[in-house]
This record gives structure tokens, C-alpha cells and sequence, in this order.
């Protein structure tokens, strides 16, 4: 990509990155406040179903808004010269082989539940073999992403050390 469309688009992008921040940080404040929500303001729910659930609203409320934040850091460590890693951006590697063995443990969790309270022998194959299927989906791109953003950093922090 030339210097010159960079320039180009550094205002669009700046307002990119400010509107990614906002918006991670505000649904991440929302998530955990409806995680709180989900595990005080339901006690009918017995402890073991809370911690099926967990997972699920981990994953529905509080990952996106992380990657939102990691993703805000990239795209300014890219365009900005004196800009320093964040911890979010430093650790993303993890935070993302996390976010897949969550992922990992949601849809066992899923085969658990599922297979052992709502099935029939007709079905079960049928199920677990969705839900196979979207966890090796799930799990090759959080992997595939990890993988990425290892090899992405040095070479950004290489190419701003040779301009």
C-alpha cells in the first residue's frame, strides 16, 4: 500500500479507530454489566445451569467488544509512528487462544446438555455433528487469527524501524 493512500485515508481511519474504542468500550461496559445482570437477577436458576451458561454469556458479551479494542490498537500501531503497543494488542495472541478454548468448552458443555436432556438416538448424530462442525469452523479461525496476529507485529514493528 503506497504513502500516499495512507495519507489519504488517515482522517477516515483515525475516525475509524475513535468509533471502534467508543464502541468496545461502552458494550464492554454493557456485557459486564449483563453478565451481572444474568447471575444475580435469576436465582431460580440452579448453580450448575449458571455455570453452563457462563461460557455463553462470556462469549456472547464480552469478546467482541475485546477484539473491537484489539483491532482499534492495530490499526493505530499501523498509522501511527509513535504509537506503543497497548497491553491489549501485546497480549492479543493469548486473549485470542482464550477466546478458543472457551469457545472449546462451550459447545462440550452444549454435547453435555443437549445429548444427556434433549435428544433422541434419531437426532443425536445429527447434533453433535453440527455442533462439530461449527466448533472446527470456530476454532480453525481463532487459531488462524492467533497465528496471524504472531507473525503481523514484527513485521509492522520491522517496517516502522525502516522508515
Amino acid at each position: 500500500m503506497s504513502t500516499q493512500c495512507l495519507e489519504r485515508n488517515k482522517k477516515s481511519v483515525k475516525a475509524y479507530c475513535t468509533v471502534l474504542r467508543v464502541a468496545g468500550w461502552v458494550l464492554l461496559v454493557g456485557g459486564v454489566l449483563t453478565a451481572i445482570w444474568h447471575v444475580i437477577a435469576m436465582p431460580r436458576i440452579p448453580r450448575y445451569m449458571l455455570y453452563l451458561f457462563l461460557p455463553e454469556y462470556v462469549d456472547s458479551y464480552l469478546y467482541p467488544p475485546i477484539l473491537a479494542l484489539v483491532l482499534a490498537q492495530l490499526i493505530t500501531y499501523i498509522f501511527d509512528r509513535e504509537y506503543q503497543p497497548g497491553w491489549l494488542l501485546r497480549t492479543a495472541e493469548r486473549i485470542i487462544y482464550l477466546y478458543a478454548v472457551l469457545v472449546l468448552l462451550q459447545t462440550v458443555l452444549r454435547y453435555i446438555y443437549f445429548i444427556t436432556g434433549f435428544t433422541t438416538p434419531q437426532n443425536e448424530w445429527l447434533i453433535c455433528s453440527v455442533l462439530t462442525l461449527l466448533l472446527l469452523a470456530k476454532l480453525t479461525i481463532l487459531i488462524g487469527l492467533g497465528r496471524l496476529l504472531r507473525l503481523v507485529m514484527p513485521m509492522i514493528e520491522e517496517s516502522r524501524t525502516l522508515v
